[in-house]
């Protein structure tokens, strides 16, 4: 919109050489067509991986856990169906975005993203997420954007469907040195179509930047709210919970590195279970951390090596549990 009424006011000019103006006005003809028919820009990837996990089921870190009653603390051995199963596994992931251009000067973004994953050895630990997200860009006004967000989630885990949630948020952003800071309100509500029990709704605060060079890429984001139990009989109540992400992407000889750490802390407001520290507030505290290397070979694909590291601990240790996994693969990108 401002490139078509800087060039119509050019074109209005009357001290214009003759030679330009022709050009000028069908320079300002196509944008009016674009802006009155505006097309969709697309672009997606594909990545196809084979690698190895040693903990496809998310089991606890632990092969025993203390339960408590009246008379006092008992140790049991977990069965070996609940501890952790190592093995081969294949990812799939395929990502798309889209943006159109609004004709208020705005725009709409679509993405999409789906995952799934087979391990020949533990079908009971396959899964198929899918996340989709539409955003608004409203008109700017002063240095940034007002945006509008509607997502929604969905995973399949074991064969049966896990999770439901729905999202939505408002949000301002500003362009700054570089940057594009964020700051907005967000509420999820996720529903657990087995366990009803374990429904909640979350509310909180988001904030994010993203920062970049010719030479490199950073995100920093922090989410920051409560999280309601639908119900009353929820382990543990409601929840205080606080996210933390580090994203980073540099060129590395011929090819590219990506980092990426995820911190995350939550509390509940009441005791998880009788049975566990005789009634105990359960905390957790999780980290996540994944470094890839990726070498491109042909025009729209790249080869990539990856290494994931997880730990999760609790003052239960039920809820202790560790992660690694090594993964190989392409990437195809248009």
């Amino acid at each position: 919109v401002a490139a078509a009424a800087l060039l119509h006011d050019l074109a209005a000019r009357s001290d214009l050489p003759p030679g330009l103006r022709a050009p000028l006005d069908r320079r300002v003809e196509k944008l009016q067509q674009r802006l009155s028919h505006p097309q969709w820009r697309t672009r997606g990837a594909l990545n196809v991986r084979v690698g190895h996990e040693s903990n496809l089921n998310q089991a606890p870190a632990h092969d025993s856990i203390a339960l408590t009653f009246p008379g006092g603390e008992v140790s049991l051995l977990l069965a070996e169906r609940y501890r952790a199963r190592a093995g081969a596994a294949a990812s799939f992931e395929g990502t798309v975005q889209a943006m159109r251009p609004l004709p208020s000067g705005g725009r709409w973004d679509l993405a999409g993203d789906l995952r799934w994953r087979w391990a020949p050895q533990t079908a009971a630990a396959d899964y198929a997420q899918l996340d989709v997200t539409s955003q608004w860009a409203l008109p700017r006004f002063a240095d940034g954007e007002a945006l509008a967000l509607l997502g929604v989630s969905a995973l399949r885990y074991g064969g049966q469907e896990l999770y439901r949630a729905l999202r939505l948020g408002l949000a301002r952003d500003w362009l700054l040195d570089g940057c594009r800071p964020r700051i907005g309100l967000e509420a999820e509500w996720r529903n657990y179509p087995d366990t009803r029990n374990l429904d909640g709704r979350f509310v909180g605060l988001a904030a994010s930047t993203v920062c970049s060079s010719g030479t490199y890429r950073q995100m920093f984001a922090l989410r920051l709210g409560r999280d309601e139990a639908r119900g009353q009989q929820r382990p543990g109540g409601d929840q205080q919970r606080i996210d933390l992400r580090h994203a980073y992407t540099r060129p590395w000889r011929s090819g590219r590195i990506d980092a990426d750490l995820s911190l995350a802390a939550q509390i509940d407001g009441e005791g998880y279970s009788p049975l566990l520290q005789q009634g105990a507030r359960r905390w957790l505290h999780r980290l996540a951390f994944r470094l890839e290397y990726s070498q491109p070979f042909a025009a729209g694909w790249e080869a990539m090596v990856s290494g994931e590291l997880s730990r999760q601990r609790s003052n239960l240790a039920l809820f202790d549990v560790d992660g690694r996994a090594l993964w190989l693969g392409v990437r195809r990108r248009w």
